[in-house]
C-alpha cells in the first residue's frame, strides 16, 4: 500500500515537472522606444510560448511589472507578429503591472509572439539592462507563476561610452616590445631607452606611468569628444575637470549635472562644458561634443553623463601645445641716430604658459642696440600681473638681450597661456650710429623661434 502511494506521488511530481516544463518562455525579449528617464515610451516584448496561452471558457492573463515605471490606468496594447489569431480585451493595471487578457475565444500557441504596450512613462532613476525586477505571471490552464522575465532587456537611462586613443609606451614602439615609463609623471612623451609609443584606438583608456591617454582630436584648445549612448535618448553633458585626477565620486557626491556646476579658472573643478540633445532615432549612432577655451599643453579628466547623471567612465586628456608667438614687435620711443634716451619696448603673446625659469632671448641681426653687457633696466607685465626675472642683462658686443625668468616659488615669474607679455628697458640703451631698420630674431622656451622680425627703423 506504501510502495503504491510513494510511486503515485514519484509520477505526480514528473507529470508537474514536465507540465511545468512546458509552460517555460524561451527567447524572451524587452525593448523601448525611448530610454531616456521619465520619457513616454513603447514597450515591445517578444517571446516563444512553451505551450498554448487559451482563452476558451477559462481566463488566459499575461501579467507583466515594469519597475518604477508610470502605468496609466488603460494601457494600449496590440499584437505586432506571431501569436496566431490572439487578441487582447480589455487591457488594465495593478501599480507598475500590465494586465494583458486574451480576448474571448483567442489563443496564442506554442510559438513565438509580439505584442507592444503603449503608454507608459519610463522611471525617474535609471534600470540596468536584464534587469530581473522586470516580472511575468501567466494565468491559465496551464499557468506560469510569478517569475523574472528573463532574456534580454534593454536599460532604461545609461551613460555615455567615449571613444579614445590610447599610446603605450613600448620598447621600439612595438605592440609585443617591453611597457616602458613615460617620460615623466603624468605620462605624456615617450621616448628613453629606444622606446615610443604603441596607438590604438577604442574605448577604454586608463592613464597611468607606462600609458597615455587622448581624444579622437584635439588643438591646442579644444578636445572633440566622440561617444555612443548605445540607444539612449536625452541630453548629454560632458566636462573637462581639472586636476586630471578629479575623482566624480567624491566631488559630486550631491549628483548635480555638469549642466549646474559653476566653471572655474583657478582650483579644482570644471573648467569647460558643452551638452547636445539626442532623440530616439540617433539614440544609436555616434556622435560628438566639442569642449573649448582649454589650455594648451595640459591634462585634463573628461566626464560625461546622461539625464539620470551617471557618469561615464572617467577619460583623461591632453591638449596640444601651442609653440606659437604672436602680436611680436620691437619699438623705441627715440630713433634718432646714436640715441641713449628712451626706452625699448619689447611686446608678444605666446601661446604655451610660462613656467619658473622661461628664457626669453631677443637677437638683433643687423645692429646692437644695448650698450654694453650689463643689466637693462626693465620691468615687464604678463596680462594684469607683473612678470620679473633674475637676470636681465645683453651679452657683450652682441646686441643680445637674455631674461631668465626663474623667480623661485612665487607667481611673479609664470606666466599664462594666452597672455600678453610687455618688457620695457629703459638704461644701457644705444641707438645705431647711421640709419637702418633693424631685423631681430625672438626665442621664448616652449615656442618656435621668430626669425627675421621687422624693427624699428632708425634715421
Amino acid at each position: 500500500m506504501l510502495r503504491n502511494l510513494l510511486f503515485v506521488l514519484l509520477l505526480t511530481a514528473l507529470i508537474v515537472t514536465e507540465t511545468l516544463a512546458e509552460q517555460g518562455l524561451t527567447n524572451q525579449k524587452i525593448t523601448f522606444s525611448h530610454r531616456a528617464l521619465n520619457a513616454a515610451t513603447t514597450a515591445t516584448v517578444s517571446a516563444t510560448f512553451g505551450d498554448d496561452c487559451t482563452h476558451a471558457g477559462t481566463a488566459c492573463i499575461i501579467k507583466i511589472t515594469f519597475p518604477d515605471f508610470i502605468v496609466p490606468a488603460s494601457p494600449t496594447a496590440r499584437i505586432v507578429s506571431g501569436c496566431g489569431d490572439a487578441s487582447f480585451g480589455t487591457v488594465s493595471k495593478d501599480g507598475q503591472t500590465v494586465l494583458l487578457p486574451l480576448a474571448s475565444g483567442k489563443t496564442i500557441p506554442a510559438s513565438s509572439c509580439t505584442f507592444s504596450i503603449s503608454g507608459m512613462r519610463t522611471p525617474e532613476s535609471a534600470v540596468a539592462a536584464d534587469s530581473t525586477s522586470y516580472l511575468i505571471v501567466i494565468v491559465d490552464d496551464n499557468g506560469l507563476s510569478s517569475r523574472a522575465f528573463g532574456g534580454t532587456i534593454e536599460s532604461i537611462g545609461g551613460k555615455p561610452t567615449l571613444y579614445s586613443i590610447k599610446s603605450e609606451c613600448k620598447d621600439g614602439g612595438l605592440a609585443s616590445g617591453t611597457a616602458e615609463s613615460c617620460d615623466g609623471t603624468p605620462c605624456e612623451t615617450c621616448t628613453a631607452n629606444r622606446a615610443s609609443f604603441h596607438v590604438t584606438h577604442g574605448t577604454s583608456c586608463t592613464s597611468g606611468l607606462k600609458i597615455r591617454c587622448d581624444a579622437v582630436y584635439k588643438t591646442h584648445n579644444v578636445v572633440d569628444l566622440y561617444f555612443n549612448t548605445a540607444g539612449v535618448e536625452g541630453n548629454v553633458w560632458c566636462g573637462a575637470f581639472l586636476p586630471a585626477t578629479y575623482a566624480w565620486g567624491s566631488a559630486n557626491s550631491n549628483g548635480y549635472s555638469i549642466g549646474s556646476m559653476p566653471i572655474l579658472t583657478t582650483g579644482t573643478g570644471l573648467y569647460s562644458r558643452n551638452t547636445i540633445s539626442i532623440d530616439a532615432a540617433d539614440s544609436k549612432t555616434d556622435h560628438v561634443i566639442s569642449l573649448f577655451d582649454l589650455e594648451p599643453k595640459t591634462q585634463y579628466a573628461v566626464h560625461c553623463h546622461l539625464d539620470d547623471v551617471d557618469e561615464s567612465a572617467v577619460l583623461t586628456v591632453w591638449t596640444n601645445p601651442n609653440p606659437v608667438l604672436s602680436d611680436v614687435s620691437l619699438v623705441r620711443s627715440h630713433t634718432s641716430l646714436s640715441s641713449t634716451s628712451g626706452t625699448l619696448t619689447l611686446t608678444f603673446t605666446h601661446g604655451t604658459a610660462l613656467g619658473h625659469g622661461a628664457i626669453i632671448i631677443l637677437t638683433t641681426v643687423t645692429t646692437k642696440l644695448f650698450i654694453s653687457a650689463a643689466t637693462a633696466g626693465c620691468t615687464a607685465t604678463a596680462g594684469a600681473s607683473s612678470l620679473t626675472f633674475t637676470t636681465a642683462q645683453a651679452a657683450s658686443g652682441t646686441g643680445t638681450l637674455i631674461y631668465t625668468l626663474t623667480t623661485t616659488s612665487d607667481d611673479a615669474g609664470k606666466s599664462a597661456a594666452g597672455n600678453e607679455v610687455v618688457i620695457t628697458c629703459n638704461t644701457n640703451l644705444v641707438n645705431p650710429a647711421s640709419g637702418t631698420t633693424v631685423e631681430y630674431q625672438l626665442e621664448v622656451t616652449g615656442h618656435d623661434t621668430m626669425l627675421n622680425v621687422v624693427g624699428p627703423t632708425f634715421a
